[in-house]
Order: structure tokens, then C-alpha cells, then sequence
């Protein structure tokens, strides 16, 4: 009887064992996720998602943006420069909450300005532009596009600044003859880790005619934003296994 009660009592704390590594095994996995953000590299997975995304959103925004130039060109003619964005950025939401890597397509259009009469040409060009779409891919920013609206003027000054926008995800600004633009070269950084871009320009920038400005309309659309772990710091938040961003492999953009 005795043998029969040693045998019951190793089966059961070889069960009870099973069971306790069975547990410790689930919470290795889970940190395990919850560190990587997936069962995959974040930045395997960051830039996979960021190519998905191009993929189903370049081609609605494509048209959004064609659809904006030709609305425009009966006043402004065609640009005199266009240049389209991929960026990606580190975000750090605070606390536990897990990092992520946020990833946007954006498309930046400038036209020459007649200044003969620059607040007539401003009227026209909110006019156009707010007879057009700003709110592809709207969903993936929850909710940040919105139509086009103008940003009130001082009817006695000339314009410059930005004159319209569509929510958080279109500006458009107007300069006056002569202006340009100054270049720092500084990356900017979220705390994560600096923002990076790629870009591809699909009409090289030419000068405006003598006499007139130029009006920039930017718009962007979110195509990705992937939970890339949480590496826990001294300060109770999280930071990243990632240092660097994921950039998408697209083509035309470098």
C-alpha cells in the first residue's frame, strides 16, 4: 500500500510540475509578445504593415490627388513641382502602453500665383478646393481628415500662411513672389527615434514667373500603425527594440 501511495504522490507532483512549467511557459511567451509586440521582429513587422498599407491606399489617394489637380488647374494651371512622402515615426504612448510605429503617404503640389490680385486668386483656389474629396483613408487616422475650409484672412494685409485646411491631414500655404523656403536639414524625433522619409518626385521644381507667388497643398493619408513592443525602462514606460524606423520597400521612392 505504501508503494501505491508514493507512486500516487509522484504522479501527482509530476502533474502539478507539467502544470506549473506549463504556466511559466505561457508567461515567457507572453512577455515574450508583449516585448516584441507579435510573434514577429517589430521591424518586420512594422515595415510589412506599411506596405500593406501602401498597397491599399496609394491607389484611392493617387486618384484623390488627381481628381484635386485637375479642379485646380483651370485657376493655377499645371504645378511647377510635386513630390510624394512615405514617412514613418516612433511613437511613445506613455505608461505600459506598448510603442508603435506610425506610417504616412503624403503628397506636396505647388502652383505658381498670379499676384496681381492675390486675395481674388486665394477665393478661387478655396473655392476649387473645396469642391474636392480630403478624406481618403480617413478611418486609418481615426478621423482626422475633414473637407476643405478656409482660414480667415485680414482682408487689409496681403496673404501668406496657411489659407485652407482639411482636419489634421491637408494644409495649404501661399507665399509671396520672391519666397524660399528654408531648408535646416534637422531630422525631427519623437523620443523614440528620429522620423524618416522617402520621397519621389514626379515633377521637378521650376520657378514661379516673375510676379507671382506660390501656393503648396499638402494632403496625407495614414497606411499603417503597428504595435512594436514594449521594452520596459527604469521609468515604469515603455521604449523599443527598434532604434530606427522600419521604411517600406516601395517602388519609385528612395
Amino acid at each position: 500500500m505504501g508503494e501505491r501511495m508514493s507512486r500516487g504522490r509522484r504522479t501527482a507532483l509530476t502533474a502539478v510540475t507539467g502544470a506549473v512549467l506549463a504556466v511559466i511557459l505561457v508567461i515567457v511567451a507572453a512577455a515574450v509578445v508583449y516585448v516584441r509586440g507579435g510573434i514577429a521582429h517589430p521591424a518586420d513587422r512594422a515595415r510589412t504593415e506599411a506596405e500593406q498599407g501602401y498597397e491599399e491606399w496609394s491607389g484611392p489617394f493617387g486618384e484623390e490627388a488627381a481628381a484635386r489637380q485637375a479642379a485646380l488647374e483651370p485657376v493655377l494651371g499645371e504645378p511647377i513641382e510635386e513630390t510624394w512622402y512615405i514617412m514613418c515615426s516612433g511613437i511613445a504612448r506613455g505608461g505600459p502602453v506598448p510603442t508603435a510605429q506610425f506610417c504616412y503617404l503624403s503628397v506636396a503640389t505647388t502652383y505658381a500665383v498670379d499676384w496681381t490680385d492675390p486675395h481674388a486668386e486665394v477665393d478661387e483656389i478655396i473655392t476649387a478646393l473645396e469642391g474636392t474629396e480630403a478624406t481618403t483613408g480617413d478611418d486609418v487616422t481615426a478621423g482626422d481628415g475633414g473637407p476643405w475650409t478656409a482660414i480667415p484672412m485680414d482682408p487689409d494685409e496681403e496673404p501668406g500662411g496657411r489659407i485652407a485646411e482639411a482636419g489634421h491631414n491637408g494644409t495649404a500655404y501661399i507665399h509671396e513672389p520672391g519666397f524660399e523656403a528654408i531648408e535646416t536639414g534637422e531630422a525631427m524625433g519623437s523620443g523614440l527615434f528620429l522620423d524618416e522619409a522617402i520621397a519621389k518626385q514626379t515633377v521637378p521644381a521650376a520657378t514661379p514667373p516673375a510676379g507671382h507667388g506660390q501656393v503648396t497643398i499638402r494632403r496625407q493619408v495614414g497606411l499603417s500603425r503597428t504595435n512594436i513592443g514594449c521594452l520596459p525602462s527604469p521609468s515604469l514606460g515603455c521604449s523599443s527594440l527598434m532604434d530606427e524606423a522600419s521604411m517600406p520597400h516601395v517602388d519609385g521612392f528612395s
